[in-house]
């Protein structure tokens, strides 16, 4: 059984020759779908979990194939093409807005794992058949309407327009976006239900925090019952 993750897995990197499908797609022309890694894939998605793709193929028919075993759309910011890996998934991170530490990366081969290691300092890597062997059912948080999963598509196609037509402006893109944010009061009744997204809050705002300190909502409960919030 693969390692448990010590932070919260938030993307699954699949190779795809040999690990997700079985076969090698430039050679062979046709790949057999692997259903267990398909099933996989729908079962993170309603953890809240993403997968994407880092593969040294044709990225047209890479994604066809994805398409023909009904993933395609499971998958975001995909990294196919003929880069090394090490720095394929670190771009591919860094277009995410995701950390190492949340990235598992799944490869046949052992100097892949190796070389995504070194260069993505942090992130996870496992054979595809210690990660079959992984328990992933208590990763994440039930998401049954893949919200996580649309939050990162819509998320990928506005890093495709922005570089589309900004030329990497971000302040343009921004300007344009006419993204409008609101504050309301917080009722103070609610804390036990919004206890999770204050804690999910409070720790992406404390990610530089060398002290790498988290807060979890059980946490998050009692600091504001001890300030004595009603």
């Amino acid at each position: 059984m693969g390692p448990a993750p010590t932070e919260e897995v938030k993307i699954v990197i699949w190779d795809l020759d040999d690990t997700f499908w079985r076969g090698t797609l430039a050679e062979d022309g046709q790949v057999e779908p692997v259903a267990r890694n398909i099933e996989r894939v729908r079962q993170l998605a309603a953890r809240g979990i993403v997968s994407s793709a880092c593969s040294k193929n044709d990225e047209h028919a890479a994604l066809a194939a994805l398409s023909e075993m009904g993933v395609r759309d499971h998958f975001v910011f995909v990294a196919i093409g003929w880069s090394p890996k090490g720095a394929a998934v670190v771009s591919l991170l860094q277009r995410a807005g995701l950390r190492p530490a949340n990235a598992l990366f799944v490869d046949d081969h052992p100097s892949n794992r190796a070389e995504v290691a070194s260069a993505a300092a942090g992130v996870r890597v496992l054979s595809p058949e210690d990660f079959s062997a992984t328990d992933v059912s208590v990763w994440g948080a039930p998401d049954p309407q893949r919200t996580r999963l649309q939050q990162y598509r819509q998320l990928e196609a506005r890093s495709a327009a922005r570089d589309a037509g900004y030329g990497g402006d971000n302040v343009a893109f921004l300007r344009d976006s006419r993204i409008v944010a609101v504050a309301q009061p917080f009722d103070t009744r609610a804390v036990d239900e919004a206890a999770d997204r204050v804690a999910s809050l409070l720790n992406r705002s404390n990610q530089l925090n060398l002290t790498q300190s988290r807060m979890t909502a059980g946490a998050a409960q009692l600091a504001w019952a001890a300030r004595g919030f009603d």
